[in-house]
């Protein structure tokens, strides 16, 4: 797994202040060409703290468009970073938490000796695949 935010770290301050700059205008840009592009149809009119907020039906379909894209990318992410057989390493952590220990002493004797085993078994493996790609890169 590469770490995007080292690289992210070795920018100059100036070079990463220029792209958040132009990033900024592009999207003033956008939102400006929405608001010429459509007619001025009130969806909504809120009020805040004395302030009037007009929404036109581009605001809101902006925002929703832009949620969606935001969710849609999140759980991209979500699903790169963490593939499907990763629960399974971060659910083996369950052994440690007093919830999931037995509540009585003859429940605990029962099961003591055989007690997060498979657990540690998929933490092994899991940390045994991570010493091994490192050891590769």
């Amino acid at each position: 797994m590469d770490d995007t935010w080292k690289v992210g770290s070795r920018i100059p301050v100036a070079i990463m202040n220029e792209y958040h700059r132009v990033n900024m205008l592009e999207s003033q840009q956008d939102m400006t060409k929405r608001h010429k592009n459509t007619r001025l149809d009130l969806s909504s009119i809120y009020t805040y703290q004395g302030v009037h907020v007009l929404m036109c039906q581009g605001d809101e379909q902006y925002v929703i468009t832009g949620i969606r894209e935001y969710a849609r990318d999140t759980i991209t992410g979500l699903k790169q970073r963490f593939p499907d057989n990763s629960g399974d390493a971060l659910s083996a952590f369950d052994m440690f938490h007093l919830e999931f220990l037995p509540s009585d002493l003859k429940s605990w004797q029962d099961c003591r000796e055989m007690h997060g085993v498979a657990d540690l078994k998929v933490l092994m493996m899991m940390i045994a695949f991570i010493i091994t790609l490192g050891e590769i890169m």
